[in-house]
C-alpha cells in the first residue's frame, strides 16, 4: 500500500512538472541559455536603454549640496559651543596662578602613617603566604626542603668520613 502511495505521489509530481513545462513556453524562451565564458571578453556596448539621464545626476548633486550645507551648519554650531572653552596660550599668565599651599603635616605623622602601611602590608603578605603554604604548594615546598637537607647531610657525612681516613 505504501509503494502505491509513493508511486502515486511521484506520478503527481511528474505530471505537474510536465504541465508547467508545456504551459509556459514563453517564459522558457525569454530566459537566455547560459553560455560558458569565452576566451576573449566580449565588447561592452552602451545602448540607449542603459544610459543615465542628466536630470537624475542634477538631483543627486542637489542632495549632496544640501547634505554639505547641513554638515557646515553643524560644524559652525560645534565651533560656537567649543569657543568659550578654548583659550589662547597668551591669555593665561603666571600672575593669574596662585601659590599652592601644602597642608601642614608634621613629619612624625607621615612616618607613623608609613609605619602603619608597612605593618598592614607585612600582615597581608604573612596571611597570604600562610594560606598558600598550608595547601599543595606547602607540601611540595616541604618535600623539596627535606630532600635538600638530606642531600646536604649526606654530603657532610661523606666529607667527614673521608677526612677520618
Amino acid at each position: 500500500m505504501t509503494e502505491q502511495t509513493r508511486h502515486a505521489g511521484a506520478d503527481e509530481v511528474l505530471s505537474s512538472l510536465r504541465r508547467l513545462v508545456t504551459e509556459e513556453p514563453g517564459v522558457a524562451a525569454a530566459v537566455p541559455p547560459l553560455r560558458l565564458a569565452a576566451a576573449r571578453p566580449a565588447r561592452l556596448m552602451l545602448t540607449p536603454a542603459l544610459r543615465v539621464d542628466g536630470p537624475a545626476a542634477d538631483g543627486a548633486s542637489q542632495r549632496l549640496t544640501g547634505i554639505e550645507a547641513d554638515l557646515a551648519a553643524r560644524d559652525a554650531d560645534l565651533a560656537a559651543e567649543e569657543a568659550p572653552f578654548i583659550t589662547a596660550p597668551e591669555d593665561s599668565s603666571a600672575q593669574d596662578a596662585g601659590f599652592l599651599s601644602w597642608p601642614d603635616e608634621p613629619e612624625a605623622e607621615a612616618e607613623e602613617e608609613a609605619r602603619r602601611d608597612e605593618e598592614i602590608l607585612r600582615s597581608l603578605i604573612r596571611d597570604v603566604l600562610r594560606e598558600e603554604l598550608q595547601g599543595d604548594l606547602g607540601e611540595r615546598v616541604t618535600r623539596n626542603i627535606r630532600r635538600i637537607v638530606r642531600a646536604e647531610v649526606a654530603r657532610v657525612l661523606a666529607v667527614s668520613a673521608t677526612r677520618r681516613d
